[in-house]
């Protein structure tokens, strides 16, 4: 062939193929950007806008960089005409985005419960797990939305269903206070016994932060008043170290051990002693906790309330016959660990006291 029709034929297709590389460029250019334009109308609710650009064949099912699709924009945004809307084009309604969060997801997260219910209608997955192991029942209920959570319920959703860590929705509700939602729970056969990777139960959770409903719907509920976590805790040493004398006094009267151990060998008693909880030790020893229990390293009571300068503490213990001749394994005495820590008073309180028993 002749070098010059050669020539020629080469930088023609060359032409032709530079035409066609511009032209898909810009085609998916323009995609992307009809892409873009549906995703922030899809959060805003414009639905005019929304209708228009899927009839320009946008994708509906486009994602942002976080992973989020024109539904999941809508579900969080509460925008139930969007969503619609979307769901008719053949929006994903299982989409996840970047961290694993559905449309649904944000939906109850959120509160917004006509949207739940319209994604639920159209086959969401009600148990879908995001990347730390939340499921929409764990984000509704983490959010207090009662509401949603019954719509759920209502729906099959597995109600011992385990998040992050191990903890179950009745752990999240008995931490927050969440008292409605602690009840929808139970009465769907939710655990009140069961523990996350701490060993801790919803009884732990609730007892902690003070919650007197939640711990004593759970105690009616059966829940283990002495159940213990990993390093030996139960709810009265928890409500103890924490200053929860009413809750102390419930778990008492539902049969709680007051001289239960934990894994360092301190007692209730021992807690309200670190803590400077007087109300809770004046409880403990009405109930006959033991004044003098030793923690694994002879440790009493006593010898926490001295070392924390806590006079009332000591007072009362030494009331309750507290021996302060006791020595831990470092051969301390209450005593002693006064004067280390510079309790002048607390110490003399002590003197006092050992001089009486000699």
């Amino acid at each position: 062939m002749n070098r010059r029709y050669l020539l020629v034929i080469v930088v023609v297709s060359v032409s032709i193929l530079i035409a066609y590389a511009s032209a898909t460029a810009f085609g998916e250019s323009r995609l992307r950007t009809i892409d873009s334009e549906l995703l922030d109308a899809s959060a805003k609710g414009d639905q005019t806008s929304v209708q228009s650009l899927i009839d320009t064949g946008a994708n509906v099912n486009a994602k942002d960089n976080d992973g989020r699709t024109p539904l999941h924009r809508a579900a969080y945004k509460g925008h139930d005409n969007i969503a619609k809307l979307l769901l008719k084009n053949k929006a994903d309604v299982n989409a996840k985005n970047i961290k694993g969060n559905t449309p649904l997801h944000w939906a109850v997260y959120k509160g917004h419960d006509k949207i739940a219910e319209l994604l639920l209608n159209n086959k969401a997955d009600i148990n879908a797990k995001n990347t730390i192991g939340s499921t929409p029942l764990y984000c509704a209920t983490a959010e207090g939305h009662d509401k949603i959570v019954e719509l759920l319920l209502n729906n099959k959703a597995d109600v011992n269903t385990k998040g992050d860590f191990g903890v179950t929705p009745l752990q999240w509700a008995a931490y927050k206070g969440h008292y409605k939602i602690a009840e929808l729970l139970l009465k769907n056969k939710a655990d009140a016994n069961a523990k996350n990777n701490y060993g801790e139960t919803p009884l732990h959770h609730a007892t902690d932060n003070g919650h007197y409903k939640i711990a004593e719907l759970l105690l009616k509920s059966k829940a283990d008043v002495n159940a213990k976590d990993n390093d030996g805790r139960t709810p009265l040493n928890r409500a103890a170290y924490n200053g929860h004398d009413k809750i102390a006094e419930l778990l008492l009267n539902n049969k709680a051990d007051a001289n239960a151990k934990d894994n360092f060998g301190d007692t209730p008693l021992h807690a309200a002693a670190i803590n400077g909880n007087y109300e809770i030790a004046e409880l403990f020893l009405d109930k006959k906790a033991d004044v003098n229990a030793k923690a694994v390293d002879g440790i009493t009571p006593l010898h926490w309330a001295a070392f924390m300068g806590e006079d009332k503490i000591v007072e009362l213990l030494l009331k309750n016959k507290a021996d302060p001749k006791i020595v831990n394994k470092h051969g301390k005495t209450a005593l002693d660990c006064a004067k280390e820590n510079g309790h002048n008073e607390t110490a003399e309180l002590l003197r006092k006291a050992m001089a009486g028993g000699s």
